[in-house]
């Protein structure tokens, strides 16, 4: 199921060190969009490609969002049933309240909570019985 994209992957690649060698500099340095144009003619990209405005280096504010989010997995029977994105500031009981606002919620409807697992950052797992 890949081989067309390793093949594509290939072609980019070597198209890339051609237009270096053309150019006579590395090719970090070659033009980037010049190389995007010609894969978008050969149907490799899609020509919106051409239009889109690279974001790196990431912002500060992207890294400290990226730092203090994080995904938690929600447990249920000992598999992961959900995802809840909270912060790493966030103590048990506001993360409790996001997995009781989330679709998770569904594993635990109608049960009685014996036990709740907290690992800060990590995962919150929770026992319970009917």
């Amino acid at each position: 199921r890949m081989e067309p994209d390793v093949q594509n992957q290939g072609y980019a690649a070597g198209v890339a060190s051609a237009m270096a060698v053309a150019s006579g500099v590395p090719v970090r340095a070659i033009r980037v969009k010049a190389l995007q144009h010609h894969l978008a003619e050969k149907g490799i990209i899609p020509f919106e490609t051409l239009e889109m405005v690279d974001n790196f280096p990431p912002k500060d504010a992207d890294f400290d969002r990226a730092i203090r989010t994080l995904p938690n997995d929600y447990e249920a029977n000992g598999k992961a049933r959900a995802k809840v994105n909270v912060t790493m500031e966030e103590d048990e009981d506001a993360v409790w309240a996001k997995i009781l606002e989330s679709d998770a919620n569904r594993f635990i409807d109608g049960f009685t909570v014996v036990k709740k697992i907290y690992v800060k950052g990590k995962i919150f797992n929770i026992v319970v019985k009917q």
